[in-house]
């Protein structure tokens, strides 16, 4: 066991390391917690394990993969194995939390039971009860204490682990309200991202599913293909454009993912009966 005494009355770290390799299915290796100092950070580093921080005051960021998150007390953040991370503790609320790290054969797919993902890497141990959180945090807490220094074996220390998991579990859905999750993600990631060069084999690798998948899932829930989809999104942000903006045609087309003005003229003009420029004569709003 490793500890440091409080540095400026403002950190705590306790950090336990523990289990062995014999049992391929699931590894606890170590355990900790922390009360961070302002803008205390970790990182940019790469784990080898799972790592799961769970705050329970403050808040901090965590970026991974060029993407970052702000966590919150009562959530808790996934490290993957391989992944660059870094976090850092907020200067005004700086966060304090307990982790686990562990691998194994079981791992990934408790992670995903857990609602865990490369694209959703956060989540909510709470789940807005008090009660709950209290029993994440006590369970983490036994960990620590129980096991510091002790020699529990791989079993002890895995019981915990699974509890753990037990209070993070996310009850199971229909397969259908998955479909129509990767059908509500797929449009979600257009519209954020139609202004850009985006194929469907990116919409396809961001959800998760292959393009074929999610071109049937697609016809089955919304009558179309994700390419027509795409197409709609970006013509109905066109028109807006030419409704309520001054900006050229040529500007449009550009900001609405289209590489040729020229073609998207055309386009425009089979799918509404009418140039972009007639279209605003008619249509324009007074600004």
């Amino acid at each position: 066991m490793l500890w440091e005494g409080d540095w400026m009355d403002k950190r705590e770290v306790v950090f336990l390391t523990k289990g062995n390799r014999e049992n391929p299915s699931l590894h606890f290796y170590f355990s900790g917690k922390e009360r961070c100092a302002p803008r205390h950070s970790f990182g940019p580093a790469v784990r080898s394990q799972y790592l799961l921080h769970f705050v329970a005051q403050g808040q901090g960021i965590y970026t991974v993969c060029g993407r970052e998150f702000t966590v919150q007390a009562g959530e808790v953040f996934l490290i993957y194995p391989g992944d660059v991370t870094f976090y850092r503790a907020d200067e005004k609320e700086p966060w304090e939390y307990r982790w686990m790290a562990f691998h194994g054969n079981e791992a990934e797919a408790i992670m995903k039971r857990c609602g865990f993902s490369r694209e959703h890497p956060v989540a909510d141990y709470a789940q807005g009860s008090e009660q709950k959180k209290a029993r994440v945090e006590m369970l983490l807490e036994a960990l620590l204490e129980q096991y510091a220094g002790k020699n529990e074996g791989e079993y002890g220390w895995k019981g915990y682990l699974y509890l753990i998991f037990h209070e993070l579990e996310q009850p199971e859905r229909p397969e259908e309200d998955w479909k129509w999750e990767y059908v509500e993600r797929a449009k979600k990631y257009i519209s954020e991202n139609f202004s850009y060069d985006l194929k469907i084999q990116d919409v396809a690798a961001y959800v998760g599913v292959d393009r074929t998948y999610l071109y049937r899932l697609f016809q089955k829930y919304q009558a179309q293909s994700p390419q027509d989809y795409l197409l709609g999104t970006r013509f109905q942000e066109a028109r807006n454009m030419l409704r309520y903006t001054q900006m050229p045609v040529t500007l449009i087309a550009c900001s609405c993912g289209f590489k040729d003005s020229a073609a998207f003229c055309r386009y425009f003009k089979k799918r509404y009966g009418k140039s972009p420029r007639d279209y605003r004569r008619e249509k324009q709003v007074n600004i």
